[in-house]
């Protein structure tokens, strides 16, 4: 009635409107309605024929290059973030600007559809990357990937690449995301990881003991040689902490002398004892400076076992008292020597190696005239 009464109000006999209809089986369509009125000669209405057409899929297609669209402008205002979508349905992808000039694609050609365009992908990342959008597909879970391609050009990069679910109609009906070239930030995670291994290296192959504190106290890491040094293990020496390795009869001397020197001038050296897990003293040569680590002020120590040093230092002074007794007996010896030889009744006479005098005494000068 409305139909016809409008149709009727506008001296029309014919118009088109489109609107959602139910089938029997309660789904929705959309329809284009192509309605024709016949009317008498007195204007009044005879009958209605009305042209159908079902345009669901084109109402579809339409709400999903909305969504595109959308998507595409939101990411073409991030700097070097291409956007990307993919329609299940038909298999057509969708790629920015940046998304070509990323994968080196001349822009003015059509986006490559699956699985040209994971093809790109080296063997590894195409795998996680295509199972990752299957999910998508099927459970609509998102995902957020750090994978190597290589592009058209055959130059090798590292792109992070994001993707969600698209739904319509509470349906997952394509996804789409965002790929950024991370090539540059890879490159510098692996050098910095390059110099950790070579530092890490270097750090368990000293000859030293090296141990990494915070300013309280708090011990960071310790090599194997300090484990080595004190018996204990290196989970050991992190629980006890580096104040509990220092003998008790030398640790107000050794912290105040610490202390003094980091304040003058920020680092220390200083000669110590240590105790070792079976109670034994070492002593140890320790150096140590202050560094800033992501804001936060540390302590490298390295010290060295000069248990070695100490004995052969006590050796040489023990060698030196025996000598200066040697000595001393010696010059007794002589003395002794010279008082027989002074007062004897015998004539006294020596000689060097050629048989020169060297010593001629009174009664010699008494029996020989000399």
């Amino acid at each position: 009635a409305k139909l016809s009464a409008d149709m009727l109000a506008s001296n029309k006999t014919s118009n088109t409107h489109i609107n959602k209809n139910y089938r029997k089986d309660g789904s929705v369509i959309i329809c284009e309605w192509y309605n024709s009125a016949l009317i008498d000669k007195h204007g009044e209405l005879i009958s209605v024929q009305s042209l159908i057409l079902d345009i669901t899929e084109r109402k579809l297609a339409e709400e999903r290059l909305k969504i595109s669209e959308e998507f595409l402008n939101e990411t073409g205002k991030m700097s070097k973030v291409g956007g990307w979508t993919l329609d299940f349905k038909t298999g057509i992808s969708t790629w920015t600007e940046a998304t070509f000039s990323l994968f080196e694609v001349e822009f003015n050609r059509e986006a490559p559809r699956l699985p040209e365009g994971l093809s790109f992908y080296i063997p590894e990342s195409e795998a996680i990357l295509g199972k990752a959008v299957e999910l998508a597909r099927k459970k609509g879970i998102p995902y957020d990937l750090e994978v190597e391609l290589i592009t058209k050009k055959g130059n090798h990069r590292w792109a992070r690449t994001i993707g969600k679910a698209n739904y319509l109609n509470g349906k997952v009906v394509g996804i789409s995301g965002t790929i950024q070239n991370i090539t540059e930030r890879k490159e510098i995670e692996n050098s910095l990881r390059a110099s950790e291994v070579k530092h890490r290296t270097l750090f368990e192959l000293s000859p030293n003991a090296i141990m990494l504190a915070k300013a309280d106290g708090e011990i960071i890491d310790v090599n194997e040689v300090m484990s080595k040094i004190t018996g204990y293990t290196k989970d050991e020496i992190k629980t006890i902490g580096g104040g509990a390795i220092i003998a008790p009869e030398v640790l107000a001397d050794t912290l105040a002398d610490w202390t003094k020197q980091v304040e003058e001038k920020g680092w220390f050296v200083v000669e110590t004892l240590w105790v070792g897990k079976d109670g034994k003293r070492i002593p140890v040569s320790v150096t140590g400076k202050t560094m800033v680590v992501d804001g936060e002020e540390l302590f490298e120590v390295i010290a060295a076992d000069i248990t070695e040093r100490k004995q052969h230092e006590l050796d040489l002074i023990e060698a030196k008292d025996k000598a200066e007794e040697s000595k001393k007996v010696l010059e007794i010896a002589l003395q002794q020597l010279k008082f027989h030889s002074d007062n004897t009744p015998l004539a006294v006479i020596e000689f060097n190696n050629k048989f020169q005098v060297t010593k001629w005494s009174s009664k010699a000068t008494e029996v020989f005239g000399w």
